[in-house]
């Protein structure tokens, strides 16, 4: 039930899980993202943010936030909104298609909009672009 031990456990674990992605996704991943407990939740989005940001596993990214928009959890709604920073970061033309068409609700958009143009990686021109999408 803590934001920062969840977030050092994940990364603690990225070498391990990216040396078996497949198999880590398929069996902790998901049911972390379906548990109810909202710290079980963050660990499996702060986990995708660690170790699956990459070409391949980005639809599966996208789809999972979406099954995610209902939940209020605070915690839940900052680690989707980095996990879409650090996937824009590193992948802004498929993130930027995915936020045109997302259903985030208002609050985890805007935020996700924020962590993007808190970055020092993405351009001046980008970061306006972003505001004038907020809702």
């Amino acid at each position: 039930d803590d934001w920062a031990a969840c977030d050092t456990f994940c990364s603690a674990l990225r070498k391990t899980i990216v040396r078996k992605r497949e198999e880590f996704l398929e069996a902790k991943v998901e049911k972390l993202l379906d548990d109810s407990r909202e710290f079980a939740v963050r660990v499996g989005l702060v986990i995708l943010m660690c170790a699956y940001v990459e070409p391949d596993y980005l639809n599966l990214i996208f789809d999972r936030v979406e099954r995610l928009v209902s939940k209020e959890e605070y915690y839940i709604r900052m680690a989707i909104a980095w996990l879409l920073a650090e996937c824009f970061i590193k992948f802004p033309e498929e993130t930027l298609s995915y936020l045109k068409v997302s259903k985030l609700p208002k609050w985890t958009f805007n935020k996700t909009i924020s962590k993007i143009c808190d970055s020092y990686r993405v351009d001046d021109e980008m970061k306006d672009l972003l505001r004038k999408m907020r809702k």
